[in-house]
């Protein structure tokens, strides 16, 4: 009799494992690869760029809020902006964190579309993944005038798929770069200071 009951519960214990091992692979099969998300992400950004329906006069309207929903979907912006202000970050409270994501995220915006307006119309390659459990990096390199530029981005996988939290643009760390800069601001200015810093970079440019 103990040998039947030892029996069922090893059958039911294996029974409850495999349901949950199903579900983890279910919940996972529809997630792309990094290297595919990014694919995506870039060649949705570059399509938006150089649609002749939405030329540089409307950037700031349709075309700019169609490309920055597509640059909102691949990033992970809280993420970035802890590792930017590192140590940083815990000495804030949760509502100025949630103004430097809002503010910061702008600005990475601005900058990655940017560098990706740059490139528009020429070939660009995704060269290979590499994946560590939750973390990937993707190599791509953009041409312009003959000359390869290289974007390598670094991504973190979350519940809804892998999203970026650095990107590294010929040889320069995006959140190494605004890290190094923003305890340069914080060591004059305090945080309130790094706000308004971030605010005046924001601001539309004049035509």
């Amino acid at each position: 009799m103990e040998n039947i009951h030892c029996w069922r519960k090893m059958i039911v214990t294996g029974s409850i494992l495999l349901i949950l091992s199903g579900f983890s692979r279910a919940g996972t099969a529809g997630i792309p690869e990094p290297i595919n998300m990014v694919r995506e992400s870039v060649n949705g950004v570059l399509r938006l760029l150089k649609e002749p329906g939405l030329g540089p006069d409307n950037m700031r309207e349709k075309r700019r809020r169609m490309i920055m929903g597509i640059v909102d979907n691949s990033f992970d912006f809280r993420e970035m902006s802890r590792r930017t202000l590192a140590r940083r970050w815990q000495e804030i409270g949760s509502g100025e964190k949630d103004e430097f994501v809002e503010k910061y995220s702008t600005l990475i915006k601005n900058h990655y579309v940017g560098k990706l307006d740059s490139y528009s119309g020429e070939p660009v390659t995704f060269e290979k993944q590499i994946i560590k459990e939750n973390r990937s990096a993707v190599f791509t390199h953009f041409v312009r005038k003959g000359e390869k530029f290289a974007i390598i981005y670094k991504l973190i996988k979350r519940d809804t798929g892998w999203l970026v939290y650095d990107m590294v643009i010929e040889g320069v760390s995006v959140v190494k770069n605004y890290r190094s800069q923003f305890d340069s601001i914080l060591r004059n200015e305090k945080f309130a200071g790094l706000l308004k810093r971030i605010d005046e970079k924001n601001k539309p440019k004049s035509p």
